[in-house]
């Protein structure tokens, strides 16, 4: 039985699909064939979750232990084996059960500043055909709501309280396990952050990934017809996920965005009110990572 020895937890929308195919190419490294199959998150909660697209959201995921240990089956001289689930970030469960299974796991989680984060996971679902709020100020008031509906998503808010949630995690590993990194940090340069975790992971530091493909970008469609097709398939296209191939499922997004992905900006009044919200989140985080967020602090 082969279980992952590392883990990117975190954050969504903050390069982790990108990351995950730039490791996923390295020759000592094994990647999940699932990009999130948020097993630890999806274990024993899954029927009880609710939210449009669920059903189909998880299909593509690994809902049993016996679904997520075949994942790693065809696990063979790889050094380090790993998965990449951002769910796992604001999970309260998934740290114990990660824990559990193995102790010994690296943890690796970019964090966006959560202003941004929100907005790009809301501009995201809506990308998907999940999000039925119009305009992100309706998903902001919708939100209570669907927490207490146990919504797999829309926790616009709750998903960028990096500091709380990281804290579950440094309460069980410990520090030298967990790496954190900025997205800016990735964004700027993101073959060091990937040798930076295959030094963390005691393979080739010498591999250099091809990074010229953003892979997942946050945004609408540009052409009409290329977003009324592609939002319209996705209960086709969640179904169809575990029968074809990743090369395929790698190509169907940049087909159906070769007009552009845009993205309208966010009202200036949503960023204030959201700053002051993560404002005492962002001050404790500062200490927890020991890295100055001063520039988080002022409007992104």
């Amino acid at each position: 039985m082969t279980l992952p020895n590392f883990f990117i937890i975190g954050a969504p929308r903050s390069g982790t699909t990108s990351l995950y195919h730039y490791l996923r190419h390295h020759p000592d490294v094994y990647m999940s064939p699932k990009k999130e199959p948020s097993f630890y998150f999806l274990e024993g909660v899954a029927d009880k979750l609710k939210g449009n697209g669920t059903r189909g959201w998880l299909k593509t995921c690994a809902t049993t232990r016996k679904a997520y240990l075949a994942l790693f089956e065809d696990v063979t001289t790889e050094k380090a084996v790993g998965e990449a689930s951002v769910v796992y970030l604001s999970s309260e469960k998934a740290p114990a059960a990660i824990h559990r299974d193995v102790p010994d796991a690296k943890l690796f989680a970019i964090l966006r500043h959560p202003v941004e984060q929100a907005y790009a996971s809301y501009m995201g679902f809506r990308l998907a055909g999940r999000e039925p709020a119009a305009t992100f100020r309706e998903a902001l008031e919708c939100e209570p709501s669907r927490m207490a509906e146990n919504w797999q998503f829309g926790g616009y808010r709750r998903t960028g309280l990096y500091c709380r949630q990281l804290k579950r995690y440094y309460a069980l590993f410990d520090r030298e396990q967990i790496r954190i990194f900025l997205f800016e940090d990735f964004k700027e340069d993101p073959t060091a952050v990937v040798q930076d975790i295959l030094a963390t992971l005691d393979v080739d530091t010498s591999f250099v990934p091809d990074t010229s493909v953003r892979h997942n970008p946050t945004g609408v469609i540009r052409n009409p017809l290329a977003h009324f097709v592609w939002t319209r398939s996705r209960p086709i296209r969640s179904g169809l996920r575990n029968y074809l191939p990743q090369t395929l499922r790698d190509w169907a997004f940049p087909f159906f965005t070769q007009s552009g992905v845009v993205k309208p900006p966010m009202p200036e009044e949503i960023k204030q009110e959201l700053l002051e919200f993560f404002r005492p989140d962002i001050e404790g985080l500062q200490d927890l990572i020991d890295r100055d967020l001063s520039h988080w602090l002022g409007l992104c």
